[in-house]
């Protein structure tokens, strides 16, 4: 064979840890809008009450924490009606665990569709995020339902400043990094040792709990609450009540640690996820 023909052909092996394309995944935002059309309507498309469940689902939620922590234990709510002071949790919490489950087991539940045609793996654990953001509006409704309800009914009037309005949107942000860094590990962990998927509910109900979602963050004693503020969300759901009903605490401190903790997640998350990505198809 003539020299000139030859081709010198290089191969590698492995990838680079952290060789994310963020440019294509930018390129492919069509198939990212697609996606989350097709998590509504598979969602609530063959529901009677179609996304009236939006609304319905939290409220049944907030009636029930109301009679077991409001009425039966009495756990304080800082002057806040306890039906808003739960449904202000609920709202942040819900978004962070159907975000957390549904990116948890987005490699298993789409692997026919990536066995299929070749797009950025990212764009699916996205689209969760995006599509959960419409949840998240209707919970939101709900809680200014309740603000004008009990405004008519006992007086009671939040009055939080732009400024606390403003923070809203962050505690959202910080909320959707901490959910796709912990549920892109626990996908890259599954794709080989299944087992992972039965604690999922588990550390869920665990993780609610060191949450302040049924409680004020102050009405943990001083000793426990320094490790409960080791969990971000802690931080977030704070705020999240402080910028809604000005209950609540605000520390720039522990938004800023709590902040340092979910990128370092979000990293360890984007590189866990990238290392399996390109077969994880051969071992689910």
């Amino acid at each position: 064979m003539n020299q000139k023909h030859l081709i010198d052909l290089v191969i590698t092996s492995r990838r680079k840890l952290f060789d994310i394309n963020f440019a294509e995944v930018w390129r492919y935002r069509d198939l990212l809008r697609l996606l989350v059309k097709r998590d509504f309507k598979a969602t609530y498309t063959q529901t009677v009450l179609g996304p009236i469940w939006f609304l319905l689902s939290p409220l049944f939620t907030v009636f029930i924490y109301t009679v077991i922590f409001g009425k039966v234990a009495k756990i304080p709510t800082e002057n806040v009606p306890p039906a808003l002071f739960y449904m202000s949790g609920i709202a942040l919490w819900s978004y962070f665990s159907s975000c957390f489950t549904g990116i948890s087991n987005s490699l298993a539940q789409n692997k026919g569709l990536y066995g299929k045609v070749y797009f950025p793996r990212l764009i699916v654990p996205l689209s969760i995020l995006f599509s959960q953001l419409v949840r998240m509006g209707f919970h939101l409704l709900v809680v200014v339902f309740l603000m004008v309800y009990f405004f008519l009914q006992d007086g009671f009037f939040a009055v939080p400043s732009l400024h606390q309005l403003l923070f809203i949107p962050i505690w959202v942000f910080l909320t959707a990094l901490l959910a796709l860094g912990l549920g892109l590990i626990l996908a890259a962990l599954t794709t080989k040792y299944l087992d992972f998927n039965h604690f999922v509910s588990f550390g869920l109900g665990l993780l609610m709990y060191a949450s302040p979602i049924i409680y004020p963050g102050r009405f943990l004693p001083a000793g426990l609450r320094a490790y409960a503020e080791l969990n971000p969300l802690f931080t977030f759901i704070e705020g999240f009540k402080y910028s809604l009903l000005n209950a609540g605490e605000f520390s720039a401190m522990h938004l800023a640690s709590s902040a340092a903790i979910t990128l370092l997640v979000l990293i360890v998350g984007l590189l866990s996820f990238n290392a399996v990505e390109h077969n994880f198809t051969d071992t689910i």
